[in-house]
């Protein structure tokens, strides 16, 4: 018996703990869903509003993982999306949930805390997080009766300094960068600021930058450094034949054909249809119709904003510009 029997073969990893007697991992019946809500999150909170699904949630060491990947026939992910932040990620990765018998993870946060496992426990060797990370995501991918024909992973923001890691645990995996004009981006985290990205929150290593310094500096400044770290991180990937960069002005339509191709996916014209339908709706609030805030975003955009943007924001961008839809 291993240490996966106790774990139904249609539950997920919801939740990863650091203890003194080492990690565990909680799990959920994921009561049949599709995992297309915006964000992995979502879709586990409406997991956990069944109160069976709230009294059993068995917990195993993180072991149990490649266990329950191995025994269920845990799919590996075909493709990652990487992203600098409010350009576009969610809208590809709600583009692909409208395909059949695919599987889109979007930022979960178990993989999230693995990724940085080796901060919670100091010494943990990278063979042995990659082992966990790879095991983690092909349990997101489990239908032991009607396999998945594809899985796609969107990660967080911060996670593209972790792409070796990646590469690592999945060798030969394609990956794409989305980034978008950075004033925009700018503009975005301003007005709606996530956690992640305040002083003393943020796990992001900025060079330079200590607490005290972070704390006295504009928000746009602090902001600029995050998304400027997150892109050259990105570009230090250039050479990949894994990498592929994307800008979000070129989504829909225009760049989907690439990012199909760089992904060795063949659609069916209908197939395509449904991705592009899926388009048409706010990425984070499905309900509602998209509508094109890039020329708002321009406009509210402070004296401050534009400043820093220029100065050390857009040299990054230019050179994302430069290497454009290309693969190594």
């Amino acid at each position: 018996m291993n240490m996966a029997d106790a774990v139904p073969a249609d539950c997920v990893p919801v939740r990863v703990n650091f203890t003194e007697r080492g990690p565990t991992v909680l799990w959920c019946f994921d009561d049949g869903l599709a995992f297309d809500d915006p964000f992995f999150d979502e879709t586990v909170h409406r997991c956990m509003r069944r109160p069976l699904n709230r009294a059993f949630m068995p917990q195993t060491p993180i072991t149990a993982l490649q266990d329950f990947a191995d025994t269920h026939g845990g799919r590996q992910p075909d493709a990652f999306i990487f992203h600098m932040s409010r350009c576009g990620s969610t809208l590809l990765a709600q583009m692909f949930s409208g395909l059949a018998d695919t599987r889109v993870i979007s930022e979960a946060s178990p993989i999230d805390l693995v990724m940085y496992a080796d901060r919670e426990m100091p010494g943990l060797t990278t063979q042995t997080q990659v082992e966990w990370l790879r095991a983690l995501m092909r349990c997101y991918a489990v239908r032991p009766d009607a396999p998945f024909a594809r899985h796609v992973v969107k990660l967080d923001a911060w996670h593209i300094d972790r792409t070796g890691l990646i590469e690592q645990a999945f060798p030969g995996v394609p990956w794409i960068f989305l980034y978008r004009h950075p004033l925009e981006v700018l503009v975005s985290n301003l007005a709606l600021r996530a956690a992640r990205t305040m002083p003393g929150v943020c796990n992001i290593d900025l060079p330079g930058v200590d607490l005290m310094t972070a704390l006295q500096m504009p928000s746009e400044q602090y902001l600029a450094l995050i998304l400027r770290n997150h892109m050259c991180n990105a570009l230090q990937q250039r050479s990949s034949p894994r990498a592929m960069y994307v800008n979000y002005a070129d989504l829909p339509t225009i760049a989907l054909p690439a990012i199909l191709e760089h992904f060795g996916m063949t659609l069916e014209p209908s197939e395509i249809e449904r991705m592009l339908d899926k388009a048409t709706r706010d990425a984070k609030q499905p309900g509602a119709a998209f509508a094109p805030d890039a020329a708002r975003k321009q406009q509210q955009a402070s004296p401050l904003a534009r400043e820093i943007c220029d100065s050390l924001l857009m040299p990054v961008y230019e050179e994302l510009q430069a290497i454009r839809w290309q693969s190594a």
